[in-house]
């Protein structure tokens, strides 16, 4: 059935925003390091190659589609803790404060993404005697229900629910 926020028929295009991912991304990289000189055409060549040969193994386009919309999401979270920060008349520099700060938050990061990757290869690589299969529709365990994607549906419209009424409930200046 068809609604009005069905966005699945964009998956048929995910190799293509993955491959314009890594070469934007890749691109970016070698522009601002300058690790191959101030040569756009060869940054934009090898940006292009390392596309390709992404797109040529499924287990790294699995990891971007995995990865990519945790970014997007934690880039919507950094823009508006920013404007509210700026609202409430505080400069993001001073939230962060030293330099510090910023490389562990950095750090952080990197590591939540290779770990998240590292679980990813290992999920989709099969070993020997790993013949262990769980049925994913086991409903009797409480992750299966509780992380079924209409549960988590239900829960995200619920929590987009009561914020627009708390929003909408206060006090007018």
């Amino acid at each position: 059935m068809a609604t009005f926020l069905d966005v699945s028929g964009l998956t048929q295009f995910s190799n293509v925003f993955i491959f314009v991912l890594v070469l934007l991304i890749v691109y970016a990289i070698l522009k601002t390091t300058k690790i191959l000189g101030d040569n756009d055409a060869i940054n934009l060549v090898v940006s292009f190659v390392v596309g390709l040969l992404v797109l040529l193994s499924p287990i790294a386009t699995g990891i971007i589609n995995l990865i990519a919309p945790w970014f997007a999401v934690i880039f919507i979270l950094i823009i508006f803790s920013s404007i509210a920060f700026r609202v409430m008349g505080v400069n993001t520099a001073q939230v962060l404060g030293s330099n510090s700060l910023k490389l562990l938050l950095g750090v952080v990061i990197v590591l939540v993404i290779i770990v998240g990757s590292l679980m990813y290869i290992r999920q989709e690589t099969s070993l020997p005697g790993n013949n262990d299969s769980i049925d994913e529709d086991d409903y009797t365990r409480p992750t299966s229900v509780l992380f079924h994607p209409q549960v988590l549906g239900g829960i995200i419209i619920l929590l987009v629910a009561v914020f627009t009424i708390a929003l909408m409930a206060g006090k007018p200046k």
